[in-house]
């Protein structure tokens, strides 16, 4: 059973116009998983307010508030992609 909940589908349909493929998972497991296997230049996931700093100190790069603005995610998933690639 495939399930995209409804923030997925909007940053999905965002990153598709922009030109970019997305690969989704449902669970943290399967996230991990699927990020070593596919190598991706950004990884978005929905976190709870309260595993904020456990992300930031796993070493996130940075986050989006809900409600996300389609209108703007895109510059700040470049900002991040671009920002990383600089880093030596």
């Amino acid at each position: 059973m495939k399930i995209i909940q409804p923030i997925m589908k909007l940053i999905t349909k965002v990153l598709k116009k922009q030109g970019y493929e997305s690969v989704h998972a449902i669970c943290g497991e399967d996230g991990v998983e699927k990020a070593a296997s596919e190598h991706p230049d950004i990884i978005l996931m929905d976190i709870l307010l309260p595993d904020r700093e456990k992300i930031i100190e796993a070493g996130c790069n940075g986050y989006f508030e809900k409600p996300i603005d389609p209108l703007t995610i895109m510059d700040e998933n470049e900002k991040i992609i671009q920002r990383e690639r600089e880093r030596p």
